[in-house]
């Protein structure tokens, strides 16, 4: 920053301070850091706006600068961060509570939104982003939107009716907003709604309470990248779950506590042409890790979590019919590679209180528990060596494979579920490829083996592919195989005939994720179709030992 910025920031501020008694200077130096110091300063008058009492008139206060509340205050008015101009604010309400009665009831008392504007014949959405709101009591709900409120909304609709939908939601809509230390208490909506689009929202180290008509969180399409990490959520819903994943993607929901658990936990879904709107992003690439799910006298039988909870089980699925893409053309949620690990659930076996209705999903090192583990969050790293799951604290390096070449090419390090990268060029590693193969022909019962590495060597990667119909699997189509990857090269007539087993992974068709045997030292393989005459079958793969 420049001389001149820092001394125009110093001669406002120590005017402003000669008004207030030299107070607002002490905030400026202790509160604003370099990264937010072009953000302007709220003043007296701005201060006095907001906590002025809530009008018919005036009944909110558009917030575009930087403030620190008197503390303990009581705010009728909502509070609007609206389009650009509240980018970059810090607002820290100093404990300050915010009240929906009186002329506000029922409203949104905080609300972070995008800017609708008609420039050159065009609709454009203005949005706002890193924005930082904390220490607010919130005696109502908080939302941030951008093109609408909801996934119904007009404009919404009929952006969903083309190709690239998803990207347009995402661009129009606030992103990179932090709720940091809030207390959210619902008395009948959703206390934190995320809506359509919404990306890198954190809500973190605060506490969501009260009763809502709906869920506590609700995750609208389209959108993604969000972080709800190290909160308590224990709001009273009626017959909901307490989160809803709703058509939106990569979002990490890491170290909560979740109680009031009777409707449900955490619900992934898409919710299929609701107000005709085509969805098109699925739930899917959500890490849901080192989350405490508390039950005292529950016995029933709703899901702690729920993968693909709907799959068209709506009466308006079909309101969206007529374009070849999204919801409309296939209403089930499509939940799929989802992470669900390290959680801890009391009484409950994770089996019993775990329900996934699609896959490919990863569940790993979910426990039952008698108190709650006070833990550092690891983080899922698919393909990482030796688990799946890196411990707080711990690195590890990815193995890639690059043609023929087998190689560690980035570094990844876990922090409290949060994962930093050093990225290298790709290096050959000493690694040993042991290639497996077998063929059955008018067999029924198929073909299998054992691949072990050398004496001292374990499984770091495999890759297999299978014929389940007749002849062989190209030599050519392994090489195109992922890394930790089974692939039907082709299928059985009558799929269900034929089977493709790679250790305890077993496929018919498409393919899956097999890393049981990772850090292993064998491999079992098999394959087999079965046919009146005898069925055949080819399976051809590849372990890889270091």
């Amino acid at each position: 920053m420049s001389r001149g910025i820092r001394m125009l920031n110093f001669r406002y501020l120590h005017k402003l301070a000669a008004i207030c008694g030299g107070s607002v200077l002490l905030f400026a130096f202790q509160n604003f850091t370099p990264s937010n110091l072009n953000s302007r300063v709220c003043s007296e008058s701005k201060i006095n706006e907001i906590l002025a009492p809530a009008t018919a008139e005036s009944s909110a206060a558009v917030v575009d600068c930087s403030a620190q509340l008197p503390k303990g205050k009581s705010i009728s008015k909502r509070l609007q961060f609206r389009g650009p101009q509240a980018s970059g604010v810090t607002f820290d309400c100093n404990g300050s509570i915010l009240n929906e009665a009186g002329i506000n009831a029922g409203k949104d008392m905080i609300q972070v939104f995008s800017r609708k504007v008609q420039k050159n014949g065009e609709t454009l959405w203005e949005r706002p982003s890193d924005v930082t709101i904390k220490n607010c009591t919130v005696l109502g709900a908080v939302r941030i939107y951008g093109m609408n409120t909801n996934g119904e909304g007009a404009d919404l609709r009929a952006s969903s009716i083309s190709e690239g939908h998803t990207e347009r939601a995402q661009a129009a809509a606030p992103t990179r907003i932090v709720l940091d230390k809030m207390k959210i208490q619902a008395s009948s909506r959703i206390p934190l709604y995320i809506s359509p689009g919404v990306t890198y929202v954190k809500l973190i180290n605060s506490n969501i309470s009260g009763s809502s008509t709906s869920v506590a969180v609700y995750l609208d399409a389209e959108s993604g990248h969000n972080l709800i990490q190290n909160n308590s959520i224990h709001t009273d819903t009626e017959k909901r779950e307490l989160i809803a994943i709703d058509g939106s993607a990569n979002n990490r929901i890491i170290g909560n506590r979740l109680s009031a658990l009777d409707n449900g936990g955490i619900y992934l879904y898409r919710n299929c042409g609701e107000g005709g709107t085509v969805r098109h992003q699925t739930p899917s690439g959500n890490h849901i890790i080192n989350n405490i799910f508390y039950y005292n006298k529950y016995d029933g039988k709703n899901p702690a979590i729920w993968v693909a909870s709907r799959n068209g089980n709506r009466n308006y699925c079909n309101a969206d019919n007529g374009y070849a893409f999204g919801s409309s053309t296939n209403n089930n949620d499509l939940a799929r590679n989802n992470v669900i690990a390290q959680n801890q659930f009391y009484k409950f076996q994770p089996e019993k209180i775990v329900r996934v209705s699609d896959s490919p999903n990863y569940l790993l090192a979910n426990e039952t528990v008698s108190a709650d583990k006070k833990r550092a969050s690891g983080c899922y790293l698919k393909a990482a060596f030796p688990s799946e799951l890196l411990g707080h604290g711990l690195s590890t390096q990815q193995f890639l494979i690059s043609g023929a070449v087998v190689c560690k090419e980035t570094k990844y390090t876990c922090t409290d579920g949060v994962l930093s990268t050093a990225k290298a060029t790709c290096q050959g590693v000493s690694v040993k490829t042991k290639p497996f193969d077998c063929q059955a022909s008018g067999n029924n019962s198929g073909c299998g083996g054992t691949v072990r590495c050398d004496s001292g060597q374990r499984i770091i990667g495999v890759r297999a592919a299978c014929n389940l119909e007749n002849g062989r699997v190209p030599a050519s189509y392994i090489n195109g195989v992922g890394l930790n990857v089974a692939s039907v090269q082709r299928a059985s007539d009558k799929v269900k005939d034929g089977r493709c087993q790679i250790d305890n992974v077993a496929i018919s068709s498409g393919s899956a994720s097999v890393r049981a045997s990772v850090g292993s030292t064998y491999l079992n393989y098999s394959c087999r179709e079965y046919d009146k005459n005898g069925g055949d079958c080819h399976v051809i793969g590849q372990v890889l030992c270091q």
